[in-house]
């Protein structure tokens, strides 16, 4: 390998007519060339570095002007790099800080978690030594998934697994059963919840106490959680079923005419900044004091290496001025958004009943307009009761 050419070269261009003089005087006062290219109308040659003033100064003195054209090896690249020591210094810093993180967890990745929050979780995992930024090196896995059961009331079982700088998480979380007003007590009896008239049963346990024709009354015994009687034993028992009955259901919507909207304005202040594990850094900010009137918004981006998630990411913080406006609605409008509120409250609150009939009527105020909805249905009426 020539070490001189390998440190760097200059490219020299001139007419062809000259390129036998060229080659002879570099010939004659030792000064080594490469890559010589003859084209239609000039010569191209390389000359090391260290000897390219000199083979100027030789061709000049002999009528010949040589033109630089550039510039090749690793001291070209560093003069090259010398008018941007910003990139030399992004580059040392940025090895630094690969070296100085190799040994600490970059990412938590969690799988099982479906009622809790992986919010809730990592804040878990906080406590017990474990998030962005831990040294891999003090995590003890065993003892970190005795650490999270015994201070987690929502998980079962957790395992633990560091894969180089990623932190997998597995759980699986208490399975709670739904609350229920049967699980309050050891004995009950079944009453009406509403008043109507009894069309139906369903699967019963217990002794009923009405038959279908009847009016009931809210409150009233449906199924009784006391057997026996006329001679034999009392037996106390947790009465269940299910009761029908045809039942009337009134539900009013209120809409006012007069309602505030916010209206927006111009964004009149943001922040990013640069999140290196649990250190923020802000690099940039408009320092326009902020109104009371804002909406805040704040988006995170986290930095990924194909499906690798480096422990990076952008926050940008936008301020959104906005306004109050007192608007109107039209009639048209509160009738709209009425019954949208009404089937809203139908699917919520009578899902499960199978409506007869239904009417609707509207009530008109000087600032408001009401909707009155009337309705006929079947419902399950049975309510458990402690028995004492």
């Amino acid at each position: 390998m020539n070490l001189p050419f390998y440190l760097g070269a200059v490219v020299f261009e001139d007419d062809k007519s000259n390129a036998e003089k060229i080659i002879n005087l570099c010939n004659e006062n030792g000064i080594a060339y490469k890559k010589l290219e003859l084209c239609e109308e000039s010569i191209k040659f390389r000359v090391s570095i260290s000897q390219a003033r000199r083979a100027r100064t030789l061709a000049k003195e002999n009528g010949i002007e040589l033109r630089e054209i550039g510039k090749k090896g690793a001291l070209a690249l560093v003069f090259r790099l010398k008018k941007r020591a910003g990139l030399i210094v992004g580059a040392i810093i940025a090895i630094t800080l690969l070296v100085y993180s190799s040994g600490l967890v970059w990412d938590i990745r969690i799988e099982g978690a479906s009622n809790v929050s992986e919010r809730e979780l990592k804040k878990v995992f906080a406590e017990c030594g474990l998030s962005v930024g831990a040294k891999i090196k003090d995590i003890d896995c065993d003892v970190l998934e005795n650490q999270i059961l015994i201070l987690s009331d929502e998980i079962s079982w957790v395992s633990v697994n560091l894969r180089k700088n990623v932190a997998n998480v597995e759980i699986r979380e208490l399975d709670f059963a739904p609350p229920s007003e049967e699980d309050d007590f050891l004995y009950s009896n079944v009453v009406a919840s509403r008043e109507g008239v009894i069309v139906g049963f369903g699967e019963i346990d217990g002794r009923p106490t009405v038959k279908i024709g009847d009016a009931v009354c809210k409150g009233q015994l449906l199924i009784s959680g006391i057997e026996g009687g006329d001679g034999k034993p009392l037996r106390l028992l947790k009465a269940s079923g299910e009761v029908f009955a045809e039942v009337e259901e009134t539900i009013e919507i209120e809409i006012p005419q007069k309602y505030i909207k916010k209206v927006t304005k111009n964004q009149i202040k943001s922040e990013k900044s640069l999140i290196f594990f649990k250190n923020e850094i802000k690099f940039f900010s408009n320092c326009r004091n902020s109104e009371a009137t804002c909406d805040k918004i704040e988006v995170i981006e986290n930095l990924y290496v194909k499906d690798k998630r480096l422990p990076v990411a952008l926050k940008t913080v936008k301020y959104i001025e906005y306004e109050e406006s007192e608007l109107s609605r039209t009639k048209s409008e509160m009738q709209a958004l009425a019954l949208r509120g009404l089937n809203q409250k139908i699917n919520k609150d009578l899902k499960d009943a199978e409506i007869l009939e239904k009417s609707i009527s509207f009530i008109e105020a000087e600032d408001s307009l009401t909707l009155v909805c009337k309705i006929k249905c079947i419902s399950n009426i049975a309510s458990p009761r402690p028995l004492t």
